[in-house]
């Protein structure tokens, strides 16, 4: 997630061709596997917030030489066409949310009105048992198994806990 500043991501396989698009605060996208990139700022410094999940591949696998030199091309996931990084959300049936490969601006795109309507779509459904006034749904970017998960309710709203504590012995 583009935290501040604006920007550009270049992404290519080996040989391949560059594929660039751009970014602004509240921006959120993902990176496919096993591609190269770039992430450029553009008039002004930029920050990002972002994870991975080298580490636990590092730990899985315990061969480096797999990790850092497999070339293989997830061309399921990203095969270099050039609308990869337009905002165009899928409702996933049986997943509770969509699937995309960019936000522009998520501030402005998860809002209620737009949640309800998603769920319209049908695929998804949302529970409303842990608080009222409560929206929420999963996005899935690239997809990959790592997810976003976005929830929002009214001020002054309690939203119950999910899972109950053991009550601690006497």
């Amino acid at each position: 997630m583009i935290v501040d500043g604006q920007g550009a991501t270049s992404m290519w396989y080996k040989d391949g061709k560059k594929r660039t698009f751009e970014w602004q605060q509240g921006s959120v996208f993902a990176i496919p596997p096993n591609v190269f990139y770039e992430h450029y700022a553009m008039s002004t410094p930029a920050r990002m917030v972002s994870c991975t999940s080298a580490p636990l591949y590092m730990q899985l696998f315990n061969n480096n030489d797999f990790l850092f030199n497999c070339d293989y091309q997830f061309l399921d996931r990203f095969a270099e066409e050039e609308n990869y990084f337009a905002e165009a959300p899928q409702v996933l049936a049986g997943f509770n949310g969509v699937e995309t490969n960019f936000i522009a601006d998520v501030r402005q795109w998860f809002t209620r009105e737009n949640v309800y309507a998603l769920e319209e779509k049908g695929g998804f459904k949302q529970s409303r048992d842990r608080a009222q006034d409560a929206y929420s749904m999963r996005v899935r970017f690239a997809k990959t198994m790592m997810f976003l998960h976005l929830s929002g309710w009214s001020v002054g709203t309690y939203k119950k806990p999910t899972a109950t504590v053991p009550a601690s012995p006497s």
